[in-house]
Parts: C-alpha cells; sequence; structure tokens
C-alpha cells in the first residue's frame, strides 16, 4: 500500500486499521465472485427461456427474499457478535453457491432449481447486508467511520466493475460453470478474514423478544426524520433506477442484439460505480449530502434517458455508466448520514431498515419493470423510469426536507438517553 495515501483524511485512511483491511479485501475479492455469477444467472435464464417476464421473476427470485432475511438481521444484529453471525451467513451463501455450481455440472439445466438456489442465496444475503454494515464501525474509531463507510462502498463498486467483465470474458471461454465456481470458492476468503480480523464483538443483554426489539428499531427509526429520509429514498431509486441493471440481459440481447454484451453493459455500470467511488471523500467534504444525493439522482434519470436513445453498446455503457456512478454516490451519502447520526443499540436495526429497502425497490422493480417493458416496450420503459427519477429529486427536496440528512449526531449517548426517555427500551450492551 506504499502507493495510496492512509494518513487522517485521505480516502484510504480506513485501511490503516489491519482488521477492516484484511476484511475489506477479502471482501473485494468474495464480491467479484459474486458479480461473475450475477451476469451469468440472468444469461442463463434469458437464454433458456428467451422471456423478458422470466428474466424479471429471476430478479424478483434472487432479490426478494432478502427482504426476509434483512427482517431477520434486524431482530438479532444487536443481540449477538456480529463476527459470529457473519460467519454463519457467508458459510451458508457459500453451501448455495456450490450447490448450484454442481446442479450446472450435472447437465440439469432447468430454470427452477437454478432459480430456487439463487433465491436461497438471497436470502441469506439479505442476512449477510446488515450485519456486514455494522462490523465496520467494529474495526475502526469513530474518526475513520466516514472513510471506513466510503471504503465499503468502493469495494462493491471494485467488484461491481470487475466481475462483470470476468463473467463475460468465462462465458465466453469456460461457460457459467467457472462463474459459479468462482462465487463459490472466493467465499473461502471472507472465512479467513473473519478468522484472522479482531472486532470489538458485543453482545446484548436483553430479555425484550427479537419481534419487540425490531419494532423498538422500527419505532427509533419513525422518530427521527432524518432516518426516514434514507429507506425512502433508496427504495425510489432502486425501484426506478437500478432495475435496468437487472434487465442488462434484455437490453444486451433485444436492444443491441448482442446478447453477450450484457458482460460491458453491466460492467460499465460498474467502472462509473468505481469512479464515483473514488471521488466521494473529496466530494463529501466540500459539497453537502443532500447535494450530492440530488445531483446523483438527476444524473441517474439522465443516464437512464440517454440509454433509451441509443442502439449502440458503446452508448448503452455510457449510459449506465452514468447510472453507476449515480448509484454510488447516492448509496454511499445515504449510507453514511446514517452511520453518523444513528445510536449504537440501534446501529444493526437501523442498516437493516435501509438494505431491506433497497431489496424491496430492486427486487420488485426489476419484476414490475420487465412486465411494463413487455407491454410498452424497453424505450418507453425506460423513459418513463428517468422522468419519474428527476420528479422524484424535487419530491425530496420540497417535501421529505432532504436536506435533514445533512445533520450529524453530537453523541450516541445523547441518542440513546432520548430513546429511553420516549421508551422504545433501548438495549445495554456487555462486553464479551
Amino acid at each position: 500500500m506504499r502507493g495510496l495515501s492512509l494518513k487522517p483524511g485521505s480516502t484510504f485512511e480506513a485501511l490503516r486499521h489491519r482488521d477492516f483491511a484484511i476484511l475489506w479485501a477479502a471482501s473485494t475479492i468474495s464480491n467479484t465472485g459474486s458479480w461473475m455469477q450475477s451476469v451469468a444467472v440472468p444469461f442463463v435464464v434469458y437464454d433458456i427461456t428467451r422471456s423478458l417476464s422470466m428474466l424479471g421473476l429471476a430478479s424478483l427470485i434472487a432479490l426478494l427474499p432478502g427482504v426476509a432475511g434483512t427482517m431477520i438481521a434486524g431482530a438479532i444484529a444487536d443481540r449477538f457478535p456480529s463476527r459470529t453471525l457473519l460467519s454463519i451467513t457467508q458459510s451458508a451463501q457459500m453451501i448455495a453457491a456450490l450447490a448450484l455450481w454442481m446442479l450446472w455440472l450435472s447437465g440439469h439445466h432447468v430454470v427452477t432449481p437454478i432459480l430456487v438456489l439463487v433465491g436461497l442465496g438471497g436470502f441469506f444475503g439479505g442476512l449477510n447486508q446488515p450485519v456486514w454494515q455494522s462490523i465496520v464501525a467494529e474495526l475502526v474509531p469513530r474518526e475513520s467511520l466516514g472513510s471506513a463507510v466510503r471504503m465499503n462502498s468502493l469495494q462493491f463498486s471494485v467488484a461491481r466493475s470487475v466481475g462483470p467483465f470476468l463473467g463475460a470474458w468465462v462465458l465466453k471461454s469456460g461457460g457459467p460453470s467457472v462463474s459459479f465456481a468462482a462465487n463459490t470458492l472466493t467465499f473461502i476468503l471472507v472465512l479467513m478474514g473473519l478468522a484472522i480480523a479482531r472486532t470489538t464483538n458485543t453482545i446484548l443483554q436483553n430479555s425484550e423478544s427479537p419481534f419487540r426489539q425490531l419494532l423498538g428499531g422500527w419505532r427509533y427509526v419513525a422518530g427521527r426524520p432524518a432516518l426516514r429520509i434514507p429507506p425512502l429514498v433508496m427504495f425510489v431509486l432502486c425501484t426506478l433506477g437500478y432495475s435496468w441493471l437487472q434487465l442488462a440481459a434484455a437490453l444486451a440481447r433485444d436492444r443491441f442484439h448482442q446478447p453477450k454484451a450484457i458482460g460491458y453493459l453491466v460492467g460499465a455500470y460498474g467502472i462509473g460505480a468505481l469512479l464515483s467511488a473514488l471521488t466521494m471523500n473529496s466530494l463529501s467534504r466540500r459539497v453537502r449530502r443532500s447535494q450530492i444525493v440530488l445531483g446523483a439522482m438527476v444524473l441517474w434519470g439522465g443516464g437512464i434517458a440517454a440509454l433509451s436513445t441509443t442502439d449502440t453498446v458503446l452508448f448503452g455503457c455510457l449510459g449506465l455508466g452514468a447510472a453507476g456512478m449515480a448509484h454510488v454516490a447516492t448509496t454511499a451519502t445515504l449510507n453514511t448520514a446514517i452511520q453518523m447520526q444513528v445510536a449504537d443499540e440501534y446501529r444493526g436495526r437501523t442498516l437493516a431498515l435501509y438494505i431491506q429497502s433497497f431489496f424491496l425497490g430492486a427486487a420488485g422493480g426489476g419484476f414490475v419493470m420487465a412486465k411494463f417493458a413487455d407491454h410498452v416496450g424497453l424505450v418507453t420503459a425506460m423513459r418513463v423510469s428517468a422522468a419519474g427519477i428527476v420528479g422524484f429529486a424535487l419530491f425530496a427536496r420540497f417535501v421529505l426536507r432532504l436536506p435533514l440528512i445533512d445533520r450529524d449526531q453530537a453523541s450516541y449517548a445523547d441518542a440513546a438517553n432520548d430513546v429511553g426517555k420516549r421508551k422504545v427500551g433501548a438495549p445495554k450492551r456487555a462486553p464479551t
């Protein structure tokens, strides 16, 4: 890391902390494998069925179980050590990926069992995400938390840009089985990282049932407008914007007439995301969070509008690249807003609600947009999505009062005390 600046205030500041750096590197490689599979699965489903509706259904099945997973994660994320939970969820995802690999090698190329295994992996992925976001705060001190959140977004962006290109290459050279194998094997790195890294694991002394604790988390978010905004914004943007990344297989085959261009389209989205992640640290120091989110929404809508005007892969990649830049700018900023304002006692449950909004929007959006495009065509559906995103940007600014996310919580303890006065039932922590 000699070529990187790890000084306080730099983009890569969080990598100064050994345990964060270990898990960051392992998860970057693992997520790259996941994105390789994410290219292979829709390619396989669309190749077998040639149905846009089935492609939308595959997207729904891949993401909807994650909603259930995040709900369960919200109930348990603040009750058990994060490292223990992550070891379980990563192992379960690896088993689901291994089963999919073995199924493909067996020659049983039928959509139903493929989607069942993808859905199973999605469920454990939903369990995994809130806990993964929560463990970031256990790996770095508070002064490095903002950098760690942005670096977490960066590793997803690196994987999102590299994985699809690798996925497209192995589809041509080795077929889907290589993508499935890569995804399976990369989970081992994360499990090794979890075994090596040291975290400030805590357990909760709480007599409440998981359901009541989850309900307490919802009440906590409902009572704070600044924490209510991110889940709603994420849900709408994933419904209208992220859905087109999920429908890249249809765009490649029906819009650009190059089925295997799916890897380039998804990769372009990832490259845009990566460029955005690399600039977020400096941008966030000069521009308010609300202004970044508003600008990103306009860029997202513009990227999809541009995508609707072209039938060439190159310009399609540019449109999706712009959407990818907007996606990371939005998610990194909203995630930072939550992390900097939420009380430790409610971090897991609040992040679970935020991630749940992503799964709901992405799953429902992919399915609804596929059905809508079946009736009105891909071009019209994209233009409606673009207009909806820009319109929502205005709604968020003037109705939702988006500038509320610009505030920081001065003290987590103050927030916890406030919650106690409201009788939500803040749990107490005890070190392991």
